[in-house]
């Protein structure tokens, strides 16, 4: 059943989670695709379930260094769905 709900959950959580994270930043110049990504990553550990069973230091390492070609912030679309599935999934043992 919960695995149903997070399918479903997921597509909304990333929208909310693009559109927070392109919010003002209270600068004029546009947000890079690294800035972009962290703050994403910034969020999703802020508000996660399960943000004491997340290793998030090699998660953040990992989804930055899959990042490191991206330009723009669309770029980082893929690698945030990563992280979030990643994040549902895994535990900082594994």
């Amino acid at each position: 059943m919960w695995s149903a709900v997070r399918r479903r959950a997921a597509p909304a959580f990333l929208a909310l989670l693009l559109v927070v994270a392109a919010g003002d930043s209270g600068r004029d110049a546009p947000v890079g695709a690294r800035e972009y990504l962290s703050r994403a990553l910034d969020l999703m550990e802020a508000h996660s379930v399960r943000r004491d069973q997340v290793d998030w230091p090699r998660l953040r390492r990992d989804a930055l260094a899959r990042a490191e070609s991206a330009r723009t912030p669309s770029e980082t679309y893929a690698v945030i769905m990563d992280a979030l599935t990643e994040s549902a999934t895994t535990t900082a043992a594994s």
